[in-house]
């Protein structure tokens, strides 16, 4: 066989196979298609997207607000958050925020103990150390039953209709149970209305947040820090705690917790809050 005839006979058998190929190619095409057009949707299988589930803050009632950079809020998680508690020593930001109120010049002296102290050093104590005697003491120097009213009437201001202050403390009265025909004699609200309160605070009295004990250690992301917290405890308030995170964009975290087991639970319940919003 000539050399031009090899290669026509081998142009002509190429051409014969890759025809070939493609031929079958469209056949699969369409047989394919063909099923997975007629096959029923509900053999077709299914992927499932896992959402995140709810955390187990195990607390009487927890509210979390996010306040965006742009003013925008959105409820990031909510239990029983229109229940009515006692709030134990959360009740002293509403006493600093009288005192705020008042626009008095937080270097004045006062004396306290024998000792001249500034209103400003007194009002970080008791907000720091939760000092109930500053809290009294405060109160008594601008008439107790007046300075109760203002915080009644400042609870009101706010529409905060569940919340009730009968003392500036926080402390239970003694040898009572909270319930609904006690409630009166303690100082009462609910996780959302102390959140409306922190949210107030932030606006327009964020001074009293700075004066508040940032000393706890929580596992936040890089950028997030402390803006201010408040915690709170009694017998038939169980454990309490307000804590307010920002982040380097400029948006605020508004948690409560109340009714925790103890102290230490309002923490560890705190954490878990904090991890599940920081996994959204």
């Amino acid at each position: 066989m000539k050399k031009s005839d090899k290669i026509f006979l081998s142009i002509f058998i190429s051409f014969f196979f890759l025809g070939g190929i493609f031929w079958l190619q469209k056949k699969l095409e369409g047989f394919f298609l063909n099923f997975i057009i007629n096959e029923p949707l509900e053999n077709v299988p299914k992927v499932e997207i896992k959402e995140l589930k709810n955390p187990e803050i195990k607390a009487d009632a927890v509210f979390s607000l996010l306040i965006l950079n742009s003013g925008k809020e959105k409820i990031l998680f909510k239990k029983n958050e229109n229940e009515i508690l006692p709030i134990a020593s959360l009740s002293k930001l509403m006493t600093a925020l009288v005192v705020f109120e008042e626009n008095i010049d937080l270097s004045e002296k006062i004396e306290f103990r024998g000792q001249k102290v500034s209103l400003k050093e007194l009002l970080e104590r008791m907000l720091y150390f939760s000092d109930n005697n500053i809290a009294e003491f405060l109160a008594q120097n601008f008439g107790k039953e007046n300075f109760i009213e203002k915080m009644e009437n400042l609870a009101k201001k706010l529409s905060l209709f569940n919340t009730h202050f009968s003392n500036p403390t926080g402390l239970d009265p003694e040898n009572l149970t909270f319930s609904s025909s006690t409630k009166d004699f303690f100082n009462y609200s609910t996780a959302k209305e102390m959140a409306i309160l922190a949210k107030y605070i932030l606006k327009e009295k964020p001074q009293i947040f700075e004066l508040t004990n940032k000393d706890f250690k929580f596992d936040l992301l890089p950028g997030q820090k402390i803006v201010g917290l408040k915690t709170g405890y009694t017998e038939e308030a169980g454990g309490c705690l307000l804590l307010v995170f920002s982040d380097e964009r400029g948006n605020y975290f508004i948690n409560v917790i109340l009714g925790a087991r103890n102290k230490n639970k309002r923490l560890e319940e705190m954490q878990k809050l904090i991890n599940w919003i920081n996994k959204k």
